[in-house]
């Protein structure tokens, strides 16, 4: 039994990177439809969830092209089995790579993709100097979103704060945002941290893991009138060098 589970893990290594160089070679249009397709739908069978897909499932995925015969299938599959999130991620302080909140009180935005692992879409960085020092602040990024041809929605989040959960004086305001691309001209635009509007508390800073809860107001950049609230937001993150 112990040694499947090595052979299984390693084949897991194998197809993870497989995977990376099949999307690596489909973002430049590069197609290898025999070694890719296949790699691509079993990478997609082992990332899926456990629940069958629903007639909504069916329905949501309908506009995929399912004739074209090297990616046709393989977004099919992705499509239904990555709906929109229904819950949020539990409040952990463990580093398991978790970010979600809600959006004016109706859309869930809880980091994550297909096209990537979850350290890659929910991660903190810390800020080294030229003299190999650190600032006190640390980055944090989260990210949501799908291949183009399934869904071209995304949500992106930065902002930088400190471990007594303040956002850095001094610090580019630009770099504190949120990006909302949904399709929901009510709700899509680019937004700024109010920093008058937020409490981040943190429960766990160390240098492996920071963890905590975030309420924050964004202002759009370009409508100061428009105001975008994340609430009951929750982050358990590995810390990572810049």
């Amino acid at each position: 039994m112990q040694s499947l589970k090595l052979r299984f893990k390693s084949f897991q290594s194998l197809l993870i990177v497989l995977k990376e160089t099949c999307e690596a070679l489909l973002q430049f249009k590069i197609l290898l439809p025999g070694v890719c397709g296949i790699t691509l739908m079993l990478s997609a069978s082992c990332d899926k969830n456990d629940n069958d897909p629903s007639p909504a499932d069916f329905a949501r995925c309908a506009h995929i092209d399912r004739t074209d015969t090297v990616w046709g299938e393989f977004f099919y599959d992705v499509c239904l089995n990555n709906p929109w999130p229904t819950e949020l991620p539990p409040a952990t302080q463990e580093g398991l790579s978790t970010f979600g909140g809600i959006i004016n009180d109706t859309l869930l935005f809880v980091a994550g993709s297909p096209r990537g692992f979850a350290h890659e879409t929910a991660t903190i960085k810390t800020i080294s100097l030229a003299d190999g020092s650190e600032l006190p602040h640390r980055n944090l990024f989260a990210g949501m979103g799908t291949y183009d041809a399934i869904d071209s929605s995304s949500i992106i989040c930065n902002f930088a704060f400190l471990n007594s959960g303040l956002f850095p004086a001094g610090h580019n305001i630009n770099r504190a945002n949120i990006r909302v691309s949904t399709h929901d001209p009510s709700i899509d635009g680019y937004y700024l941290l109010d920093t008058n509007n937020y409490v981040i508390n943190v429960s766990r800073w160390d240098s492996q893991v920071v963890a905590g809860t975030l309420e924050a107001w964004f202002i759009d950049v370009s409508n100061s009138s428009r105001r975008l609230q994340l609430s009951e937001a929750r982050f358990d993150l590995k810390v990572r060098p810049q």
